[in-house]
C-alpha cells in the first residue's frame, strides 16, 4: 500500500519563455451599435446684424474721357458738289454772262452742272455756295466788275456785289458764298458784268510743280441740322464711311426721346468684396439730374449681381458685391422738351423732316 503524501517543497524557479507562437487570424467585426440621440442640445442663437458696407481703400482715380470721334457727313444725305474751269472766259451780252463750269470733282453727291452753268441741287435743303473766280483787268484805266446770284433763271434780291480793278494787266479774286433754301431741281448761277471791255476771267496752265489756275471754282455742300425731326418724318441720320465694305456708307440715326438726356458709362472693378465708388465728371452734377445708374457684371465663370446706389450731389455714387468687374452707365436729364406743343403758341422753321422751334 502506498505511504502518505509528503509535504510540497519549496517551487523551483521559472524556466526561461519559449519563442512566441504565430497570430492567429482576425476575428469578424461585430455589427454597428444604434446611434444615440441627443440629450439636452441647446437651441441656435438669433442671428448677428450685418455689418455696414466698408469702404473702398487705395480706389485708382476715375481715368480721363477720351476724345470726341470725327463728327459724320451733316444733313439728310450730306449732298456737296465741287466744280471749276480751265478755260478763259469772256464777258458776252450786256446783260451779264454766266460763269461757267466744266469739270466735276467725281465724288460729287447729289449736286451737278447743266448747260455749263447751271448748278443743280437733286435734294431739298439749305445749301452753303461758295466761289472764286481769277479776274484781270487789261485796260487803264482799270474798271469795276460786279457779280450776283440767279435762282432758276431769277436774279436772287440782295446778291449782287461790286468788286474794284485798280492798274493795267492786274489780277484779282472775287470770293464769297450765298447761303439759300432750295427744293429738288432747282439750279443756281452765278452771274458778272463790267463796262470795261478789258475784264476777263483768267485760266492758266500748270508749270513744273505749280498747279493749274481754274478761271472759276465752285464748291456746294449741304448744311447740316440739329433740330428735332417733325412727326411724321424720319429719323435724323448721319453718314460714315463703311468700315469694312469702300462700296457702301453706313448711316446711323439719332435716339430720339421726350428730354434733352445725357449719358456717361464706364468700366470699373470691386478688389475688397464690399464696394467701390464711381465719380462722374465734375460739371454733371451742375446741369443734370435725375440721374439713373444701370450696372452689368463682367461674366468671370460665376454669376454675379452688383447694386449701385444714387447719384450724390458731388457726382459720386457706389456699387456693391463681390469682387469682380462690370460695366456702369449712368443717364440723367439735362432740360426739358415740350413735347406737345400747340401750333398756335410756337413758331417752326426748317423744312420737310428737319424742322425745329425758334
Amino acid at each position: 500500500m502506498p505511504g502518505p503524501v509528503g509535504q510540497r517543497g519549496e517551487r523551483g524557479p521559472t524556466g526561461l519563455y519559449g519563442p512566441t507562437g504565430p497570430t492567429g487570424d482576425l476575428g469578424p467585426a461585430g455589427d454597428q451599435g444604434i446611434p444615440g440621440t441627443a440629450v439636452n442640445t441647446g437651441a441656435t442663437g438669433p442671428t448677428g446684424p450685418t455689418g455696414s458696407p466698408g469702404t473702398a481703400v487705395n480706389t485708382g482715380a476715375t481715368g480721363p474721357t477720351g476724345p470726341i470721334g470725327l463728327q459724320g457727313a451733316g444733313g439728310a444725305l450730306g449732298y456737296w458738289g465741287s466744280f471749276w474751269s480751265d478755260v478763259s472766259q469772256n464777258l458776252v451780252g450786256a446783260t451779264g454772262t454766266a460763269m461757267t463750269l466744266n469739270h466735276t470733282d467725281p465724288d460729287t453727291n447729289g449736286v451737278s452742272i447743266a448747260s455749263s452753268s447751271q448748278i443743280t441741287v437733286a435734294n431739298a435743303g439749305v445749301y452753303n455756295i461758295q466761289f472764286s473766280a481769277q479776274v484781270e483787268d487789261q485796260n487803264n484805266p482799270a474798271g469795276t466788275i460786279v457779280i450776283w446770284f440767279k435762282k432758276n433763271g431769277t436774279a436772287i434780291p440782295d446778291s449782287n456785289t461790286n468788286l474794284s480793278l485798280d492798274n493795267q494787266n492786274s489780277f484779282a479774286v472775287a470770293s464769297w458764298n450765298f447761303m439759300l433754301k432750295l427744293n429738288a431741281g432747282d439750279y443756281i448761277q452765278i452771274f458778272w458784268y463790267t463796262t470795261d471791255t478789258g475784264v476777263k476771267l483768267i485760266a492758266a496752265a500748270s508749270s513744273g510743280d505749280i498747279p493749274a489756275i481754274p478761271s472759276v471754282i465752285v464748291t456746294v455742300q449741304q448744311v447740316a441740322y440739329n433740330g428735332p425731326t417733325g412727326p411724321t418724318g424720319p429719323g435724323k441720320t448721319f453718314i460714315i464711311d463703311h468700315p469694312k465694305d469702300n462700296d457702301r456708307y453706313l448711316v446711323h440715326a439719332c435716339l430720339e426721346g421726350p428730354e434733352a438726356g445725357v449719358y456717361y458709362r464706364g468700366t470699373s472693378e470691386i478688389i475688397d468684396n464690399q464696394s467701390v465708388t464711381i465719380e462722374l465728371p465734375s460739371y454733371v452734377p451742375g446741369w443734370a439730374t435725375h440721374i439713373s445708374v444701370l450696372v452689368t457684371a463682367i461674366y468671370d465663370g460665376k454669376v454675379k449681381t452688383f447694386a449701385a446706389s444714387d447719384v450724390d450731389r458731388n457726382g459720386k455714387f457706389v456699387v456693391y458685391g463681390e469682387n469682380g468687374r462690370f460695366n456702369w452707365l449712368a443717364m440723367g436729364k439735362r432740360a426739358s422738351v415740350n413735347v406737345e406743343p400747340l401750333k398756335s403758341e410756337i413758331n417752326v422753321s426748317g423744312f420737310g423732316p428737319y424742322k425745329w422751334i425758334e
